[in-house]
């Protein structure tokens, strides 16, 4: 009911953006937990290295239930 062509590999297709399927409940992705404290190191690691770093424009994420990523961080070293 979400898209239009469920059964078929259609990147884009209208209504895409809302579909749950491996993205929560019994469907999750095994790995989320990896990729959570994956993330949590970088920015664990990285944070000292942002010392007098402003952010220019901060990210912005698509609404996309499956791939929350932002579309890029602009930051500059003052």
């Amino acid at each position: 009911a979400v898209v239009d062509a469920p059964g078929e590999f259609r990147p884009g297709q209208p209504g895409s953006r809302r579909h749950l399927a491996f993205g929560a409940g019994p469907h999750r992705c095994v790995g989320a937990q990896l990729a959570r404290m994956e993330a949590a190191v970088v920015v664990a690691e990285a944070a000292p290295l942002l010392d007098g770093v402003t952010v220019v424009r901060p990210p912005w994420c698509p609404d996309n239930l499956t791939f929350r990523m932002p579309d890029a961080f602009v930051v500059r070293r003052v």
